[in-house]
């Protein structure tokens, strides 16, 4: 019986019981600040043995090894170097021709610095380093192929150039920050 009409004038009534009144935002934020002094200790409680979780969590993820730490620090090592402008200086003609691309329009079209960045991306560079950081028994790759080994350097190294100022960057990502720099040194000695 809380809704029935009215057979006189066709209306609706309003339900029976309590009126619902709207609060005013004073009254919402009293009523809030009595729902949380109501649950304090529990709020309190749940608060610290989170905080202590993860202050525990912390602690130990840096006691342990990178190589078994669930989330190891990650360390990168960049190289920074300034590309002459010339595409010829410093034996780039010699480069081009390992690489097969010894045309003339390939030797005018590009600059020191986007053919290093050729050279970094090359499968014969890849392999080199690969090979000189003894990378397949370091992580282990040995049941992987090399198209998957280089997609797997690949996706720990970045490669940056700018040419208004003619800097080619080149990065690293790993968990022991010795290694990191020693694969980007080897990576600027073989460019």
């Amino acid at each position: 019986m809380n809704q029935t009409r009215s057979k006189e004038n066709g209306r609706s009534l309003r339900p029976a019981g309590p009126q619902l009144t709207e609060l005013t935002l004073a009254e919402t934020i009293i009523r809030y600040v009595g729902i949380l002094y109501r649950y304090r200790w529990w709020i309190g409680i749940v608060t610290f043995f989170a905080a202590g979780g993860i202050v525990a969590f912390s602690i130990v993820s840096l006691r342990l090894p990178p190589e078994e730490s669930p989330m190891p620090n990650t360390y990168e090592a960049q190289a920074t170097l300034l590309m002459g402008e010339d595409p010829l200086e410093a034996g780039a003609s010699a480069i081009l021709e390992a690489l097969g691309m010894a045309t003339m329009e390939s030797r005018t079209a590009l600059t020191s610095g986007r053919l290093a960045l050729q050279v970094l991306e090359s499968r014969a560079f890849i392999d080199t380093i690969i090979e000189r950081n003894a990378m397949v028994a370091r992580y282990g790759l040995e049941d992987m192929n090399n198209t998957r080994r280089r997609a797997f350097v690949r996706a720990r190294s970045d490669y940056a150039y700018e040419p208004p100022t003619a800097l080619l960057t080149i990065s690293y990502r790993d968990i022991h920050p010795e290694y990191t720099r020693q694969v980007v040194d080897s990576m600027v000695a073989e460019l």
